[in-house]
C-alpha cells in the first residue's frame, strides 16, 4: 500500500496509467532512488523486530485483559 504517494505512485486501475507510471519510474533514476529509499525506511519502521514485537505484546495484553474481565463478570 502506498501512503499518500510517499513511497510509490498511485494510479487509477487502467492499463494506460499503470504503464505510464511504470515507464516514469523506470526512466527516472532520481525518482526511483527516492521511492526506494522511502520504501526501505517505511519497512524498517513498520516491520522491525521492535515494532512488530511491540504490536504483538499490546495485542496479547489486550486479549488477556479482556479474557480476565469476562472471567470475573
Amino acid at each position: 500500500m502506498v501512503d499518500d504517494n510517499q513511497a510509490g505512485v498511485t494510479v487509477n486501475q487502467n492499463s494506460l496509467e499503470v504503464g505510464n507510471a511504470i515507464i516514469k519510474i523506470l526512466t527516472d533514476l532520481e525518482l526511483r532512488a527516492f521511492y526506494g529509499d522511502l520504501g526501505y525506511q517505511l519497512v524498517q519502521k513498520r516491520y522491525s523486530v521492535e515494532s512488530v514485537g511491540s504490536s504483538l505484546e499490546n495485542l496479547y495484553v489486550n486479549l488477556v485483559s479482556k479474557h480476565l474481565q469476562s472471567a470475573t463478570s
